[in-house]
């Protein structure tokens, strides 16, 4: 993806857990480490403060001293320097919000999430991400449980030190944590898998190439959810659940409208910040948390893993060009069989301007 498009992903997202076994592998291993000082920490003095004791700022240096804390400013800081934006965030606006009554509520609720969190074996949810991921994967991140005034969970610095950054929240189950942790695993994963020295392709087309990315959202969601007759989302996350089922029902107007983005982008219609916005529409707004990047790449990649197999689909995961094309073939061969409900397709003209072969389809 090209630059801009990468930060946007990495400012807004994460999105949201068992897995079964492709014949008879080896086991493999992860590498996945628990950092929970900076929550602990801030946790803590919340705690003293609530109680009434004074909490002074050599106290909260210890927890901007945190590698959480130190990493979590600085890819806040680099995102702002990548879009050319300020948002503010230094040591003096984290405390602020610390010193606030806001910081104060539902301070027992987050105690018991960080709690039932550190209950959660990351290197078993490491594993259960890479039956997802090309055999070669070698998964490593540390994941740094975080507690701040922004909500919102991510990953980070893929390429040479790989971390997930997870907002502790009140009441949030160790099952949504490890749903979670799981999809963001597999984000690490792929970035790891598909990385390319080929340098980045200019143009529109190459742009709107790069927005096909965005389907790795819903094969995350796969992964996290261990396969394609599994529920997409812990039975707590009830109003995510009814929003998923909801636009199941609209996966064709989803491709439609992702199809007029793409077209739009590759013929040079729309380019620059209209153009991140209304791509960014396919991954969450205030209405729809799971926007189409992540139910149609979702929607595809359980359909080529039933009709083609698990490793099928992973040889698509790098090649967003083969993921549509598979998909393609397989919702063919779906919609000839009948009666059932008739699978959407993607234009032939769309896959051809962006350069999608059909020796697949």
């Amino acid at each position: 993806m090209g630059r801009r498009i990468l930060a946007s992903f990495l400012l807004c997202c994460v999105a949201q857990p068992r897995l079964s076994d492709i014949g008879a592998q080896p086991l493999r291993t992860a590498d996945v480490r628990l950092d929970a000082n900076q929550a602990r920490g801030t946790l803590n003095l919340l705690t003293l403060r609530k109680s009434g004791e004074a909490v002074n700022r050599e106290q909260w240096d210890r927890v901007f001293e945190t590698e959480a804390y130190r990493r979590l400013l600085a890819r806040e800081t680099g995102i702002d320097k990548l879009l050319g934006i300020d948002r503010g965030y230094s040591d003096e606006s984290f405390l602020e919000w610390a010193e606030s009554d806001e910081a104060l509520e539902g301070l027992e609720a987050r105690e018991r999430t960080l709690t039932s969190w550190m209950s959660v074996d990351a290197n078993d949810v490491g594993r259960k991400a890479m039956k997802y991921l090309p055999a070669h994967v070698e998964l490593k991140a540390t994941v740094y449980l975080i507690v701040r005034k922004q909500t919102n969970s991510f990953v980070w610095d893929l390429t040479d030190n790989p971390a997930i950054f997870l907002w502790v929240g009140p009441d949030i189950s160790a099952r949504e944590m490890a749903t979670t942790l799981a999809h963001e695993l597999h984000h690490v994963g792929l970035s790891g898998a598909c990385q390319s020295d080929d340098g980045e392709t200019e143009g529109p087309v190459a742009t709107a190439q790069g927005w096909l990315s965005g389907f790795g959202e819903g094969l995350a969601v796969l992964a996290a959810a261990g396969g394609p007759d599994e529920p997409t989302h812990p039975a707590e996350q009830t109003e995510l659940i009814v929003s998923w089922n909801a636009r199941q029902d609209s996966l064709e107007i989803d491709m439609q409208r992702v199809e007029t983005f793409l077209t739009d982008v590759a013929t040079g219609k729309v380019e620059g910040d209209e153009a991140q916005q209304r791509g960014m529409a396919f991954v969450n707004t205030d209405t729809v948390p799971q926007g189409g990047f992540y139910t149609l790449g979702w929607f595809m990649g359980a359909l080529i893993e039933r009709e083609l197999g698990r490793e099928a689909l992973i040889e698509a995961t790098c090649d967003h060009g083969l993921l549509l094309a598979r998909y393609q073939q397989v919702a063919r061969k779906a919609n000839m069989r009948g009666p059932a409900k008739r699978l959407p397709l993607w234009s032939e003209d769309v896959l051809a301007l962006l350069g999608i072969g059909s020796e697949d389809r």
